[in-house]
């Protein structure tokens, strides 16, 4: 299954970029976040990992993240193992767009 947005938001892309890349901020915005099991402090980088608890049709369960790939303000790409051998890929595309940024959101 895939789901993809595209979403414009009136912040530069180094605004959006500080804020999605903030595990602290995860609740701000990912509706299905629940909490976070452990994360590192500040800002996440390439070979950064956490463990994060959504909440999807009332059932917690835990997705273990690790950014593979990390273009500041460009691209960012997740790929996360959860429960029953599941796994997901997130990328996150950020284009400036006069004063905003087109934000792509896809999970696979």
């Amino acid at each position: 299954m895939k789901v993809h947005r595209t979403v414009e938001i009136a912040a530069p892309p180094e605004r959006v970029y500080e804020v999605v890349m903030d595990p602290e901020r995860l609740e701000d915005w990912v509706t299905i976040h629940h909490h976070l099991e452990d994360a590192p402090n500040g800002r996440l980088k390439q070979g950064s990992k956490l463990t994060q608890c959504l909440k999807l049709a009332g059932t917690k369960f835990n997705v273990r993240w690790t950014v593979v790939e990390n273009e500041p303000c460009i691209r960012v790409v997740w790929e996360g193992r959860g429960p029953v051998a599941s796994h997901a890929r997130v990328v996150y595309e950020f284009e400036g767009n006069g004063g905003g940024t087109t934000f792509s959101y896809l999970n696979e």
